[in-house]
């Protein structure tokens, strides 16, 4: 992989252990509570916390930016201390 690549790669994964802290079974918000808070539809939420990687999904950049703002600072944050 190129550096690019990586970066891409390395991007994705931080995305995916953030939304997996804050959303899925155990934790403070359910696929349907952000499904219903951030107009996403649920199965695609279920995607970007897959548990096999090649069946992960990657939000586009308005949908980030909505997890965002749904889940605020503390979300934010992890994904942008890179």
């Amino acid at each position: 992989m190129s550096n690019s690549e990586d970066d891409l790669h390395e991007h994705a994964q931080d995305i995916f252990r953030a939304l997996s802290l804050f959303m899925g079974r155990g934790r403070e918000h359910s696929v349907e509570d952000v499904a219903i808070g951030t107009g996403i539809k649920g199965r695609t939420l279920s995607s970007y916390i897959a548990a096999e990687p090649l069946d992960r999904k990657v939000p586009s950049g308005d949908k980030l930016a909505r997890l965002m703002a749904f889940f605020g600072t503390p979300f934010t944050s992890k994904i942008l201390a890179r």
